[in-house]
């Protein structure tokens, strides 16, 4: 996603007049975890000179084929290979075509395959081109010049559907719920009130609580949580009891410098390979907030590493379950879970899922989203930041959750920080 923005802004900048419109669009705009090619929509009356600008784009290492053929009248479509390796492919449409073009080129397949199937039975054709009478190839209403949209929700207005957000947009029932106008108001990093998964430079962090705490504050966060590390991951510097002790002495400090903002302290406790937590019971009582995680064993047979998950979720102390699976984009599969299992015992436990939201774990997948909230699990969404910078990448997570078809009202960290400790411990105390 960066590279696709960098794209478009030196694209903009070299162009800028001749530029009516510019998106990413297909899976990126779908914001998926993975991607192929980066696919750059721009609408324009003067393609050629989008085009020529194209061509001269830092980032690009070679033009793909003849980019001469490739225009023609009001339209370009041009591919090339970046200095990364990606391929990135522009198409320019003129700007009455945009809505059409947008909504078509973002996909996905699936979805509008069966997009394609509810205009053939309102007795409509409908393709990126627009939507036109089936028999005749007219445009659909009596007295348009022209079956294209200049808007996206123009071409989902026409087939009788609420305009659909790109993150659903995957064929699981969006279709449905836009004709009932049923579709949820997806939670927006907006909803965001606190950051509840972070490290600092007590464990494997490069900042400190107060670096982090006021890098929080400037983004509009009214509260945190320290997470670092349990003593037993001795790779991160994990924290023994005694550094608890002195790390809470630090967080008060800091929150004494705030009468808006609140720092609680936390750890991302590690669970054992026997299915034991890092820290006994009594350690855990004092934390304001018990995240626990896999991190090791991840290769464990299903039934001892789904037993492990299941122990700590039935631990009253532990408040979130992090990064569920453990997995690791591209380098590690995640854990052999029987998730359907996790995510029943989450439902009865109380216990939050987190989506986390670096970009090499975007764990929970949004299937498994879903299919939480559908059982009545709470998430939370967290960095899991390691820098004040790193504090910015949340964005991915809120993305993620959104393809889970989450609301604010499913995540628990849109709540105010006293709601937020209500709810944790309620449960901690039996209640339901």
């Amino acid at each position: 996603l960066p590279r696709a923005q960098a794209l478009l802004a030196e694209l903009q900048a070299m162009a800028g007049p001749a530029i009516a419109r510019a998106e990413a669009v297909g899976s990126l705009r779908r914001r998926r975890e993975t991607v192929g090619n980066i696919d750059l929509l721009v609408a324009s009356e003067r393609p050629a000179e989008v085009a020529a600008a194209f061509q001269r784009l830092t980032q690009l290492a070679e033009v793909l084929g003849a980019p001469a053929s490739a225009i023609s009248v009001g339209e370009a479509l041009i591919s090339a290979r970046l200095h990364s390796g990606e391929r990135a492919d522009l198409r320019v449409v003129p700007p009455a075509r945009w809505g059409s073009a947008l909504q078509y080129f973002t996909g996905s397949q699936m979805h509008n395959m069966a997009l394609r199937a509810l205009a053939g039975q309102q007795g409509l054709a409908w393709s990126d081109d627009g939507l036109t009478r089936s028999d005749r190839g007219e445009a659909r209403e009596s007295g348009r010049e022209s079956p294209w949209y200049a808007t996206e929700e123009e071409v989902y207005a026409a087939l009788g559907l609420a305009w659909i957000p790109p993150e659903l947009r995957e064929n699981q029932g969006e279709i449905e719920a836009a004709r009932e106008h049923d579709l949820p108001n997806l939670v927006s990093r907006a909803n965001l009130r606190g950051d509840l998964h972070m490290h600092t430079v007590w464990s494997d962090g490069g900042a400190t609580i107060a670096e982090m705490a006021a890098a929080a504050r400037a983004r509009g966060y009214e509260y945190i949580v320290i997470s670092d590390h349990s003593q037993s991951l001795g790779i991160t510097g994990g924290l023994d009891v005694e550094r608890l002790g002195q790390q809470r002495i630090e967080i008060l400090n800091v929150n004494s410098r705030y009468s808006d903002f609140r720092v609680l302290q936390g750890a991302e406790v590690e669970i054992k390979s026997d299915g034991s937590l890092d820290y006994p019971d009594e350690v855990l009582e004092m934390l304001d907030v018990v995240i626990a995680s896999l991190h090791t064993g991840l290769r464990q047979g299903r039934d001892q590493v789904t037993r492990r998950a299941l122990a700590a979720l039935h631990n009253p102390h532990v408040d979130i379950l992090g990064h569920p699976t453990g997995r690791l984009l591209g380098r590690r599969e995640g854990a052999a879970l029987d998730i359907d299992v996790v995510l029943q015992a989450a439902a009865e436990t109380g216990t939050i899922l987190e989506v986390n939201s670096q970009i090499d774990r975007l764990d929970l997948d949004p299937i498994h989203v879903r299919a939480a909230l559908e059982l009545g699990c709470l998430i939370s969404i967290d960095s899991d930041a390691h820098s004040p910078q790193g504090l910015e990448i949340i964005e991915y997570g809120v993305w993620q959750a959104r393809r889970g078809w989450a609301t604010a009202d499913d995540v628990i960290n849109t709540r105010p920080v006293s709601d937020f400790l209500d709810y944790i411990h309620r449960f901690e105390d039996g209640g339901d």
